[in-house]
């Protein structure tokens, strides 16, 4: 084995050692996984295989256009698929292998943009610029790519611009100018436009905006003079046409620094608004990289700084890659990084690089000097990195972004600092961004409007309360504008529909008589901002629009064939919903189509509210509902990322092979990309269900913004296909920091959502449609199962005695755990299942002597009664049980069982409805003498006759169960026995402490269960196919929560019994439970070194507390106690106690033990002693009792 285990590791060496000249051959490998790298050497002739890996390798080819004919090569496809084609195709018969005619197609794609750029200018020179014509325009853009018509208009703006200052004149003709262009751009924009020709005119509208700005500048400034600062300041760009070779002939200027054109294919980008903060991030960027340091933007989330690192890229026509780091980026990652931007000569732009450790900061500090110093002195261009000696491109750059506020994060060694330019980035100009932002989506008033915006979201900030989830900062602002261009261009697509029906032109006009333009801009604040919001700030949220928008009122989106497919599956699975306001179930309703609009947003978003509060509901019924809409699948993958953990979640880099081994969420996105069974084609949602943390969710920082990228510390970026969501369920986000918070869509669900009278019309609702047990007569049982509804929903109506119990429960009675109404109903709903379940089975047990309908009213509405007290006053103590029968007695007409004096829980109900007490069931037993000294020996009592009684319950219905109690009280004794007396059951007890993790769980899964294939995918189920498996979580609380509040292995077993199953962290393979509940015993959370459970996993368990036996059992325990020692004559006392011979034990004595063990438990002076024989010794216990008690016969 140890051979095997040697060869295979020098295997892998050589595989990697391979991969590694591969790459050198070809640098841009460096960006793609070995495991992509391997299919693609693998299969070079294989063109289909090899291109779904060049979005890995170039900036903006996602596919190419084959000529099989020829065998060549002939175009350039980009994501947002615009065609490019090639001057010269790239012959694949010429260059066969991979690594020859990749490099082609990457020398081509430059040599292609580089004439295009010649043909473009030498085109748009004979224009008559000032008097353009709308049809000429259009017909030269869709000549060229949207990258080429950008530079071309630069090109042309900085000489005009140059022209007038050359000769000591104003700026104002090409101001006038740029006006004139902005004019007819913006009629374009609403016309009936291509989604590429629209995206290339939205482009031009926010470049010429910026031309504009810098135009007034000069104008106001009154620049006459070309080399005045205030000219040269700006990013010009220019063309020399003298120049040979046509890759020289764009360069670049900015102040007094210079840089040519990169030609690298970007496709359509979509441009940054340039404000007066970008321009001076640019000019302190460009000059960093002249004297070849590196740049470091830095401020709060949300400020732009990796974007305006990306966009001066753009506009320098370089391959800008983005890397999202964290801790699991060592030495030899970076490294690796850095080896392949040196040699492709791309940008490296490292997103909150102080995550790194701090010993790694300092390492790769070292890395970066030697790449500085290298391209510095201009020379020889080698270095040497991850122990090879490299050639640098001198184009290469490397620059790091920093949110220096925000916790978890290192301080850069000084060493690290003084190799970049450090730059600011704080304030951002809102009322600009919003303004280009507006006329590039074609609205008119955009100026006035862009005020208005900015003024309320500062309003926002400053009034609305203070939320964990909320953001009001400038992704959210820009969110709102994409909203709002989206309604616009619904408005003109509306226009369009009529203008073709009654043969009318389009304008302004007609888009207005669809809806103002203020009008669209409230819709779209309420659609985006509204569904974030608690209830107390809506009404602030309406009374600032109205005070910043005055006189304009709204009306939401109309959603009816969406909402109709809602009402539809709800109406299916019995889920209480209504499209009329004020009815249960509309709040919820409303919920539901908030996701839906936030997820047209926004890829990334959260759902965030209190356990029980719709959210897994509202997710699950839309993803339905669009599938039945849209007639497009919908898939889901749920996963607890702090269940699996972060390697686990994101994959693993082996430190000695440098081999990647994919984790749950990155195998989920490569599969998707795969394509292989048509994912693409499907609507994929990635379910985060769990407590949101800062250390793995801001790996996903990359992923959730603008760049929908996953970075891996190998140095992969897997894009995220548009179908793709990633969608957080959480109960707060009290640790998420503003950067996840601000790069999501937010959807707030109040404990209001989903309210009692709703749950309790869903269960009438699956009480009267579905068969509560399979098989037997279907008709007979449904006939049982409405006659059940009807006498039980008179009791749950508003005014019930369901719902008033439920407040008393809530409000008035003590619980050992926090009540949630939720999880109080929940419990009660399963009890009364449990009720159904018994009146149908006596049913067809006796069919020739069925119940009558009377008798199944009674029996259900008694039980009612039973299930209620249990259900909301079980995990109190007995003073609470007693106070709610109390209050029921006094708050039904339901009959009751005799004797007022002993609360209901007393009694239970036989199948023919009659009441009859617990006493009855509690066997008389005599001890066997060799269980005498057995610490497991129970006595059977009323109390456990009841638990038993509780957990059979539970079992049947498969739910998990919690006995909690003080210390001695029989929690355990009384679980294990019951579970060990059912026939069909094997226990296995699980003792949990403050360190335990899932890992002990997944050990007696391994243990006592196997795994098994079937058709609908891995099963996990006990050894014996006809024996349930239940597992006792001994202590279930003693596990300490992480520092964000997390008990891992509560979370994991919620997943378990939420979802049914988990996925196999070995192969990613979900794995479905069969035959296996869980059951567990605690003392309360407020004795020491006890935690909390959490809300959600509570939501699925009923709690049951175990309090010190009452009189009734204590004189049942120590009576059989007693009976046994005066049989077997072991009960003597000293003499002036009761006697100085035998004493025949009496139920007087009996009882008096019970009433001194009693009064005890009362008072203080006994209760340790008392509390310290824990009932647990059993060996001569009533004796040593009364000696140590003294009693008297009085007594």
């Amino acid at each position: 084995m140890n051979r095997r285990w040697i060869g295979r590791d020098e295997e892998a060496k050589e595989i990697g050692k391979y991969l590694e000249r591969e790459r050198n051959s070809f640098p841009r490998f460096y960006f793609v996984g070995d495991d992509d790298l391997k299919e693609i050497l693998e299969n070079p002739e294989d063109l289909m295989r090899v291109q779904k890996h060049l979005k890995k390798m170039f900036a903006g080819i996602m596919a190419v256009e084959f000529n099989e004919q020829s065998c060549t090569i002939s175009a350039m496809i980009s994501r947002e698929g615009e065609s490019v084609t090639l001057k010269c195709p790239v012959d694949l018969k010429k260059r066969p292998k991979i690594n020859e005619w990749l490099p082609e197609l990457e020398r081509e794609m430059q040599s292609t943009l580089a004439t295009l750029l010649d043909e473009s200018l030498s085109s748009f020179s004979k224009f008559v610029i000032e008097n353009i014509q709308h049809k000429d325009l259009m017909a030269w853009m869709d000549l060229y790519p949207d990258q080429i018509i950008g530079i071309c208009v630069d090109v042309w703006w900085s000489k005009a611009v140059e022209s007038c200052l050359s000769e000591h004149g104003s700026a104002e003709n090409v101001l006038q100018t740029v006006e004139k262009w902005l004019s007819m751009l913006f009629e374009s924009v609403l016309r009936d436009q291509t989604a590429i020709r629209r995206k290339k005119i939205s482009n031009l509208i926010t470049e010429f905006v910026h031309k504009k700005d810098v135009c007034r500048e000069l104008v106001e400034n009154k620049v006459e003079d070309s080399q005045d600062f205030w000219w040269l300041k700006n990013l010009r760009i220019y063309f020399n046409p003298n120049e040979s070779d046509l890759l020289k002939s764009c360069f670049i200027e900015m102040a007094y620094v210079e840089f040519l054109y990169g030609f690298e294919y970007l496709g359509i980008q979509e441009k940054l608004v340039q404000t007066p903060l970008i321009d001076r991030c640019y000019l302190t960027m460009t000059h960093a990289l002249q004297c070849r340091l590196g740049g470091s933007p830095f401020g709060p989330a949300g400020t732009g700084k990796t974007e305006s690192v990306k966009a001066l890229g753009h506009q320098l026509g370089r391959f800008v890659l983005v890397f999202n780091c964290d801790e699991t980026y060592d030495f030899q990652a970076v490294g690796r990084i850095l080896a392949g931007l040196c040699q492709v000569g791309a940008w490296g732009c490292f997103d909150d690089f102080n995550r790194l450790e701090e010993r790694m900061l300092s390492a790769v500090s070292q890395q970066i000097q030697m790449i500085q110093d290298t391209v510095r002195a201009d020379s020889d261009m080698k270095v040497d990195l991850v122990g090879k000696s490299l050639t640098v491109n001198p184009n290469m750059a490397i620059f790091i972004t920093m949110n220096p506020g925000h916790s978890g994060r290192s301080n850069l060694p000084d060493n690290l600092k003084q190799l970049f330019r450090s730059f600011a980035m704080t304030s951002p100009d809102r009322g600009l961004i919003a303004e280009v932002m507006l006329f590039s989506q074609g609205f008119q008033f955009a100026e006035i409007l862009a005020k208005k915006i900015a003024l309320f979201f500062t309003l926002c900030k400053e009034q609305l309360s203070n939320q964990c989830h909320y953001d009001f900062g400038l992704r959210a602002l820009k969110y709102v504008l994409v909203s709002a261009g989206n309604i616009k261009r619904d408005a003109i697509q509306r226009s369009y529909d009529e203008a073709s029906q009654s043969g009318d032109g389009v304008g302004e006009q007609a888009v207005a008589s669809q809806m103002s333009e203020q009008q669209m801009l409230i819709q779209s604040v309420c659609e985006t901002l509204k569904p974030k919001l608690v209830s107390e700030d809506i009404t602030l949220l309406q009374s600032l629009l109205h005070d910043v928008f005055p006189g304009i009122s709204y009306s939401p989106k109309q959603l009816e064939s969406l909402k109709n497919e809602v009402l539809n599956i709800c109406k299916a699975k019995h889920l209480s919903c209504s499209p009329i306001i004020g009815e249960n179930g509309n709040l919820w309703l409303e919920k539901v189509l908030q996701v839906y609009q936030i997820t047209n947003i926004n890829h990334g978003l959260m759902l965030v509210g209190a356990s029980g509060s719709g959210k897994t509901t509202a997710w699950k019924t839309l993803l339905k509902a669009l599938e039945n809409h849209e007639r497009v699948e919908g898939v889901s993958h749920v996963i607890d990322a702090k269940v699996i953990g972060k390697d686990a979640l994101y994959g693993t880099l082996d430190p000695n092979t440098r081999e990647w081994t994919d984790g749950l969420f990155t195998r989920i996105i490569r599969r998707i990309i795969d394509n292989v069974h048509g994912e693409l084609d499907k609507r994929q949602w990635i379910i985060f269900d769990g407590d949101v943390d800062p250390e793995w969710v801001e790996n996903l920082n990359s992923v959730l913004d603008d760049n929908k990228l996953l970075t891996l510390p190998n140095g992969e970026r897997l894009s995220i296909p548009p179908k793709v969501r990633i969608v957080f369920e959480v109960a707060d986000l009290k640790f998420a920091t503003m950067a996840t918070v601000s790069r999501c869509g937010m959807v707030w669900f109040s404990e209001d959502v989903v309210t009692p009278e709703m749950l309790f019309e869903s269960f009438l609702l699956r009480l009267k449609n579905e068969p509560f047990i399979s098989g037997g007569n279907a008709n007979r049982l449904l006939n049982i199962q409405i006659i059940c509804e009807n006498t039980l929903s008179m009791h749950m109506d508003a005014n019930g005695l369901v719902p008033l119990c439920l407040e008393f429960a809530v409000e008035q009675l003590e619980h050992i755990m926090e009540p949630t109404r939720q999880r109080l109903l929940q419990t009660f709903f399963s009890m009364l299942s449990f009720s159904v379940k018994q009146l149908v089975q006596y049913d067809s047990d006796h069919p020739d002597s069925p119940p009558s309908d009377e008798q199944i009213a009674n029996f259900i509405s008694r039980s009612l009664l039973v299930n209620l007290i249990w259900a909301f006053a079980g995990d109190g103590s007995w003073k609470s049980r007693k106070s709610l029968s109390d209050f029921v007695r006094n708050n039904t007409t339901i009959q009751l069982p005799p004797d007022q004096s002993l609360p209901i829980t007393d009694y239970f109900v036989t199948t023919d409805g009659d009441w009859e007490s617990w006493l009855t069931k509690v066997p008389q037993i005599e001890i066997e003498p060799q269980r005498i000294t057995d610490t497991l020996t129970v006595i059977p009592t009323l109390d456990t006759v009841r638990h038993e009684m509780l957990l059979n319950i539970w079992l049947n219905e498969r739910k998990p169960l919690i006995l909690c109690g003080p210390p001695g009280s029989g929690k355990t004794i009384t679980l294990l026995a019951a579970l060990r007396s059912l026939p069909d059951m094997d226990v296995i007890n699980v003792n949990f402490s403050s360190s335990t993790t899932p890992e002990l769980l997944m050990k007696n899964f391994d243990r006592y269960c196997k795994y098994r294939k079937t058709p609908t995918g891995v099963v996990l189920a006990p050894v014996q196919t006809t024996r349930r498996l239940v597992i006792f979580c001994d202590e279930i609380n003693l596990p300490q929560p992480d520092k964000c509040g997390t008990q891992r292995v509560i979370s994991f077993m919620r997943q378990l019994v939420e979802e049914n199953g988990f996925y196999r962290t070995t192969d990613h393979t979900w794995v479905t439970l069969e035959r296996i509940q869980f059951v567990g015993a605690c003392n309360p959370p407020t004795d020491p070194g006890r935690n909390p459970l959490s809300a959600r996993f509570l939501r699925h368990v009923a709690v049951i507390y175990v309090d010190c036996p009452g009189r009734t059992s204590l004189n049942q325990i120590y009576g059989t106690f007693l009976d046994w020692d005066c049989e077997h004559d072991t009960l003597f006392f000293e003499e002036g106690d009761w006697a100085t011979d035998k004493v025949p034990v009496t139920d007087a004595k009996k009882s008096g033990t019970a009433q001194t063990a009693d009064a005890a438990e009362q008072a203080k002076a006994i209760e340790a002693h008392v509390k310290g024989m824990k009932i647990r010794s059993r060996g001569g216990g009533a004796k040593k009792f009364l000696q140590a008690l003294a009693i008297d016969d009085d007594e």
